[in-house]
């Protein structure tokens, strides 16, 4: 559905939080389902390796209530003009994305903000 790469390598570690190797880390939202409450983003950070093998890292499940989403649309986002309700969705969605990376910059796997390309 939507996939961010981090702009360079970042430290990979394993269960006991040694470093094993470093690679370019990507966020996947498979998809979101909502309902009267509100919309939950599914998805997962991988990265693969040098054969090709993809590697999951941690799944990743997002919900904001309707009241958050109109608060952050409000207060945060240009209104959507894309009359294109496919791609308007999709911009809509990357733009939550992003705002939801800006707020657990440093928090997975130390990968911060910048550090994603955006």
């Amino acid at each position: 559905m939507i996939t961010i790469n981090t702009k360079k390598e970042i430290e990979i570690r394993n269960a006991t939080y040694e470093v094993i190797g470093s690679s370019v880390v990507t966020l996947s939202v498979q998809n979101i389902t909502q309902d009267r409450n509100g919309v939950t983003a599914n998805g997962f950070y991988y990265y693969t390796k040098e054969d090709g093998e993809v590697v999951r890292l941690k799944d990743n499940r997002t919900y904001m209530s309707w009241d958050q989403i109109e608060e952050v649309e409000f207060n945060s986002l240009q209104p959507m003009t894309d009359v294109n309700y496919k791609e308007a969705n999709f911009e809509r969605l990357k733009e939550f994305v992003v705002l939801k990376l800006a707020e657990e910059s440093g928090k997975n796997f130390g990968i911060l903000m910048e550090d994603w390309d955006i």
